[in-house]
């Protein structure tokens, strides 16, 4: 048995070492397997040209997930003439099995009625695309995988649907009077977060906090009443994107929008570049000057961001929805300083502001990401 030379000894460890704790971190900063979903191309819902189909992927984590989603895809106002792709995944945590499973339903051989991973998405898309005949398409899909791999169920879906827009449900739920938080998951939120840095479309991340006292867009028609939605408006590509869902969804005679613009009331105070202030005023103007939908207008001015939960507080109780934009990296007169104290910053501030216990609203919150180009 020959012994091994010191040299040799020491070429060996290096090698070892320079394989282990260097080569790697080189790879992961070369190969960005994120990349794979990056947009090159405009996939989102303000450059959609008029009266095109809106395909939409809708995520579902829980059975509560359910009937909120439904009900969001219906005030998005899906019709003949501009009808919605609704892609359903319904995503679930691999739990003692050794790889992951991703079916389509629509391929699937096995009947709805008999046993299936999603039975009660099945059905219930279903029946919302057999009430809205001719206005949506549903595909349902369900993806049994890791809680590190699912935001790439959730891009790759995407990216190969085309959709415009990802819809993800809130990490936390409410009971049915909004009154006690029921559940509060860390890896939902994690996912949101992950699918919002990566997706090859715009994202919305909707928190639904009540199913009672609050009504959804079909009770309208029983009551003779509206339902209310309020776009708040601070500027930015995000705010455009949100602005431009909400026109939508004006389009349907049952939604009365109210798109409410924050303006300071020092007029010497920057609170964006002329450039963004410009891309805002034409896309308002636009909004404003749409013949097609009804839309409310206003104004509201501060002085600065100590007032901005103020106004949000008002606006809450007011609206059974609110529409705004992430905002994220945005620098702004109306928030300043608030950043520091938001809890979910994948929510913005605003939204962060909306959803949280001091203004203790029951009002659903839309939060829209524009989608993120790869330039």
């Amino acid at each position: 048995m020959q012994s091994v030379r010191p040299e040799t000894f020491t070429v060996a460890c290096l090698y070892i070492t320079l394989n282990s704790a260097v080569i790697p971190p080189i790879l992961r900063y070369l190969y960005d397997p994120s990349r794979m979903y990056a947009g090159y191309e405009k996939r989102n819902v303000q450059h959609l040209k008029l009266n095109s189909e809106l395909r939409i992927l809708s995520c579902i984590y829980r059975t509560d997930d359910i009937n909120p989603m439904i009900n969001l895809l219906e005030a998005i106002c899906p019709s003949r003439e501009s009808p919605v792709a609704a892609y359903v995944l319904h995503l679930l945590e691999l739990v003692g099995q050794a790889n992951p499973i991703f079916i389509s339903h629509k391929l699937q051989k096995c009947k709805t009625e008999e046993m299936s991973f999603s039975n009660n998405v099945i059905l219930s898309f279903e029946k919302f695309r057999k009430d809205l005949y001719g206005s949506v398409s549903v595909s349902t899909f369900t993806a049994v995988s890791m809680p590190d791999t699912m935001h790439g169920d959730v891009c790759m879906l995407a990216l190969n649907n085309t959709t415009s827009l990802i819809l993800l449900p809130f990490h936390q739920t409410w009971s049915g009077d909004g009154s006690v938080l029921i559940s509060d998951s860390n890896m939902i939120r994690s996912l949101n977060k992950s699918v919002l840095s990566v997706a090859p479309c715009s994202v919305g991340i909707f928190v639904y906090k009540s199913s009672h006292g609050r009504r959804n867009i079909n009770d309208t028609v029983l009551n003779m009443s509206s339902y209310k939605i309020c776009m708040i408006f601070l500027g930015g590509k995000d705010d455009r994107e949100a602005v431009t869902l909400a026109t939508r969804m004006s389009r349907d005679p049952r939604i009365n929008l109210t798109v409410v613009r924050m303006v300071t009331v020092d007029d010497k105070v920057k609170e964006k570049s002329e450039w963004d202030k410009m891309l805002d005023d034409e896309h308002l103007r636009d909004v404003k000057s749409n013949a097609s939908v009804d839309i409310l207008y206003a104004e509201k001015a501060v002085l600065d961001a100590t007032e901005t939960p103020g106004v949000m507080k008002s606006l809450a109780g007011e609206f059974d929805m609110l529409v705004v934009g992430r905002g994220k990296g945005r620098k702004s007169v109306f928030t300043d300083g608030l950043e520091e104290w938001s809890e979910f910053k994948e929510l913005g501030v605003i939204g962060d502001l909306l959803t949280s216990h001091d203004i203790n609203s029951q009002a659903s919150v839309l939060v829209i990401q524009q989608q993120q180009l790869m330039i």
